[in-house]
């Protein structure tokens, strides 16, 4: 009787054991679960982060572009003034010879 009490004891006890193994398999799953996806949400942040930067540098490269043409016009016109001022000078020293 001591013996068959001591067995129930041990397997008891055995039983015990591996329900609180499953238990921290279990936790420690879910705890793997929530590192991954912990994880895959700072993936996708830094990747929406860097899409942003990206379109915000082809934003300003645009602008810059465009910056530099607008430039290039006012200097082109303001050539053009000039050009046609020098022109009107000589034809009115010409003119008063």
């Amino acid at each position: 009787m001591k013996s068959a009490m001591k067995a129930m004891l041990k397997s008891d006890h055995k039983l015990r054991q591996s329900s609180k193994t499953g238990r921290s398999s279990i936790t420690s799953s879910v705890r793997e679960k929530r590192r991954i996806l912990e994880e895959a949400r700072l993936r996708v942040e830094a990747l929406e982060q860097k899409q942003s930067l990206e379109r915000f540098l082809e934003e300003e490269a645009e602008f810059k572009k465009r910056e530099l043409e607008i430039a290039e016009e006012r200097e082109q016109s303001n050539l053009e003034i000039e050009q046609e001022e020098l022109q009107s000078e000589i034809s009115e020293r010409i003119c008063t010879r």
